[in-house]
């Protein structure tokens, strides 16, 4: 199968790599700073942000035939579609994402 005409992403708008990237990155490094043992991950956060979009852009670009398989996925990673496991204080214990 041809994937070679699946080269778009919402990630080339620059309102949604401003929005998911630049604005929602930084705000979870901004969070996970006030988390309890979450400090010697800052840093790496920080490091993460600023590969983040060349990764994901990097995604969209097929292999050759001699590199490997190309995919195309529709990865829906929303809350609908996650189970959560709670101890006895609703703490979040552990959480599963479901696919199908």
């Amino acid at each position: 199968m041809d994937l070679t005409g699946f080269k778009s992403t919402i990630f080339r708008q620059p309102q949604i790599v401003d929005m998911v990237v630049n604005q929602g990155l930084e705000a979870f490094i901004e969070v996970a700073k006030e988390w309890d043992g979450f400090e010697t991950f800052i840093p790496n956060l920080k490091r993460f942000k600023s590969r983040y979009l060349n990764r994901v852009l990097n995604t969209y670009t097929p292999n050759s035939e001699e590199k490997g398989f190309n995919v195309l996925n529709h990865a829906d990673f929303h809350l609908k579609n996650m189970l959560f496991k709670k101890n006895a204080e609703s703490a979040i214990e552990d959480f599963y994402f479901v696919s199908f």
